[in-house]
């Protein structure tokens, strides 16, 4: 019975989709109708925003290790740069986003990934704005993974978000050699050591800008680790950007 009744909501909503494409929309949060986008603008400005925090990996800072009139990089950062440039989120990972996230990353809910690119939008064209070209590469899954999970969901963000820039995207770059435990389950220390050497280049890099598109960034070691052999394969500058930001405890 419970797998009839979620057979029953992703039909639902799927169905609702699909007339929302001829009607007025439905906001798939509040079910308000009469919206332009998939999320309305109330619920979006319910998202919980980011503080400002780290320049280079977003981070909050607890103790101001270094700082100017214009910037602070956290203890982390100063000693062990990044091989990234900057990561950037659109908002903090609490209520309602980790429920969104979970049910576009583990339960085959693809749709779920246009309106949280729309949602996220402003804040990519905010941070990004002083590039003229730039690619979208999002986080490779290794192929046991499909198996469970049928989709990328990095890479259907990545879709929608290309539609909203215009930058290409490029699923072809990096692929992921060798599958990993969860880096939600692993501490700081351990993230790094997950992802190192897990990543492979495909191909000689864009010489143009590349973004790495992921749904959830915690300490940035799977966008660090892509970024260390896109750099050593001739990218000219790597940076990331996630729909949500979840604070390393």
């Amino acid at each position: 019975m419970e797998d009839m009744i979620k057979r029953l909501n992703k039909l639902s909503t799927f169905i609702r989709l699909k007339v929302d494409s001829h009607l007025p929309r439905h906001c798939l949060l509040c079910l308000d109708t009469g919206q332009t986008t998939s999320i309305c603008s109330a619920c979006r400005d319910d998202f919980p925003s980011t503080v400002n925090g780290c320049e280079i990996c977003g981070q909050s800072i607890k103790t101001q290790l270094y700082s100017t009139q214009r910037n602070q990089i956290c203890g982390h950062c100063l000693t062990r740069p990044p091989a990234f440039s900057k990561a950037v989120f659109a908002f903090d990972y609490r209520f309602p986003l980790p429920s969104i996230i979970r049910q576009l990353k583990y339960h085959e809910r693809g749709y779920w990934a246009k309106p949280l690119a729309q949602a996220a939008y402003s804040h990519f064209q905010q941070a990004f704005s002083q590039l003229n070209q730039a690619v979208l590469v999002p986080v490779p899954m290794h192929s046991s993974q499909y198996y469970s999970r049928r989709d990328n969901h990095a890479q259907l963000l990545a879709k929608h978000l290309a539609l909203y820039s215009g930058f290409p995207v490029n699923t072809k770059l990096v692929a992921k050699t060798r599958a990993t435990p969860r880096q939600a389950e692993l501490t700081a220390k351990m993230r790094r050591r997950n992802v190192r050497n897990s990543f492979a280049i495909n191909m000689t890099p864009p010489e143009s800008p590349i973004i790495i598109i992921d749904d959830v960034m915690t300490t940035g070691s799977t966008i660090d680790a892509i970024a260390v052999q896109l750099l050593k394969a001739g990218a000219t500058e790597v940076f990331g950007f996630s729909v949500a930001r979840r604070s390393v405890e």
